[in-house]
């Protein structure tokens, strides 16, 4: 059987996910797992290699595949559609499957309104593709596959929710090296978050799962023996949750040597850190560190769930900045009951941080979310004004608005949101710098606000 597994290309390059430096993880663990039981297979990480969606059809084409799984956030359900339709007109034997934070959430609705797919995966993935290639392969039926919703002789069937690997030390290391060589890698040291932040859909669940400290350090050893001196971004949802295992990664670190090989960046939360823990972080090779602040109003940011306050936030960013470290912001527009005032706040609160690196993202209600359930019963203020997948992108979307604080505000807002941060600042060159690098997002934002009606 030939499997080909797909990281569908950005409609439009747009902003700095649309093509990372990076190898696609969840296809690199797929085919990992396919690999150790006896399955190869080929993968195309579209982004990666900035491929159009011409290109990865062609290619697509070229390689005759029996089986094509295909990776997809919310937002890029139709590329996923658009690849599955070239591949079903190619070959209509061909089994299709999508997997995904998507179909985790949505695996009933994604196969009624997208007939072009044999199956979905929902859950973790590993095991559950293994199994689907494993019965084709056999002539098997899918009964018994958790994970797996699929077409029956009598409509859809969704089987059982898979458990989750509890030991992620029993899976192999991704498999970058069916991908062209990067100048970054995603290391992943554990799975899930225990915090409620309501915007976010947690396909991991609140249940976090670790990789040994061992396991983590000789991934990196291979990747760095494989490729040299790169720059890893350790993908945890929030990484520095357990404060005694990731000290004992950071050691590692030091002890073998490999803060001499790799930078490292990573996403955490403002009360995850104090000044031992940043010292050390330096010493073992952080070059940057996010933090999702997501609110500049004290009440807004209290509702979120996220369980943190302005002045933590503060704190934490200069600790940061003081130990050498740049820093980097998140922070979102269109929180329930959200107003201009308080996204004034937010505004203003942003400015005064002065990160290296600012994101300020519009509401997306995410399957899966709370933020989801609320948007579809009008609570908070919402509104969805949009069922098309395509506007589930925080930066150039049109999922929803508020009652009271109209889309075309809201994106306006985030317009002069990014424009105050860098002009209170004085940073004109790095103002710049943002505009040549994002001008056919910023082309589409103007447009959008002032020129197309709504």
């Amino acid at each position: 059987m030939k499997i080909a597994l797909i990281n569908p290309p950005a409609r439009k390059i747009l902003e700095f996910y649309d093509a990372p430096p990076w190898p696609h993880i969840g296809l690199g663990y797929l085919a990992a797992y396919l690999r150790r039981k006896g399955f190869g297979c080929e993968a195309i990480d579209a982004k990666l290699e900035k491929l159009s969606l011409n290109s990865t059809i062609s290619r697509l084409n070229e390689m005759k595949p029996d089986f094509v799984g295909i990776t997809a956030f919310t937002h890029e359900v139709s590329q996923a559609v658009r690849i599955a339709s070239a591949v079903k007109e190619n070959s209509k034997e061909c089994f299709v499957v999508l997997g995904g934070v998507h179909t985790t959430f949505l695996p009933v609705e994604t196969l009624e309104k997208f007939s072009v797919f044999d199956a979905v995966v929902f859950g973790e993935g590993e095991k559950t593709l293994y199994q689907i290639v494993n019965a084709l392969s056999l002539n098997y039926s899918f009964e018994g596959v958790d994970g797996v919703a699929y077409r029956g002789n009598d409509g859809i069937r969704v089987n059982k929710q898979r458990s989750f690997i509890d030991n992620l030390d029993d899976l192999p290391f991704p498999t970058y090296d069916l991908f062209p060589k990067a100048s970054a890698y995603i290391v992943q040291t554990g799975r899930g978050c225990p915090y409620q932040c309501n915007f976010c859909s947690n396909p991991w669940t609140r249940k976090t799962r670790f990789r040994s400290p061992q396991n983590v350090i000789q991934e990196l050893i291979e990747i760095t023996q494989r490729y040299g001196r790169v720059i890893i971004s350790f993908a945890d949802e929030t990484f520095g949750v357990n404060r005694e295992r990731t000290e004992e990664i950071l050691d590692l670190i030091i002890t073998e040597g490999l803060n001499k090989t790799i930078r490292w960046w990573a996403s955490t939360r403002v009360d995850a850190v104090d000044h031992e823990l940043l010292v050390k972080m330096k010493q073992s090779g952080s070059e940057y560190l996010g933090y999702g602040v997501e609110s500049g109003n004290e009440k807004i940011l209290k509702a979120t769930g996220k369980g943190i306050d302005l002045k933590r936030a503060g704190e934490a960013i200069k600790l940061t900045r003081d130990v050498g470290i740049r820093t980097g912001s998140y922070f979102i527009l269109g929180h329930p009951f959200e107003s201009p005032k308080t996204a004034l706040d937010t505004i203003n609160f942003a400015a005064k941080l002065n990160t290296d690196s600012f994101s300020l993202g519009i509401m997306v209600p995410y399957p899966g979310s709370r933020i989801f359930e609320m948007a579809k019963k009008g609570e908070g203020g919402y509104k969805i004004i949009s069922d098309n997948w395509d506007d589930f992108n925080k930066q150039y979307g049109n999922a929803l608005e508020l009652e009271h604080f109209s889309r075309k505000k809201l994106e306006l807002f985030q317009l002069i949101g990014y424009l105050y941060f860098y002009l209170y600042n004085l940073r004109i060159k790095d103002l710049i710098k943002i505009v040549k690098s994002y001008s056919p997002l910023l082309v589409k934002v103007f447009k959008k606000i002032f020129i197309l009606k709504n």
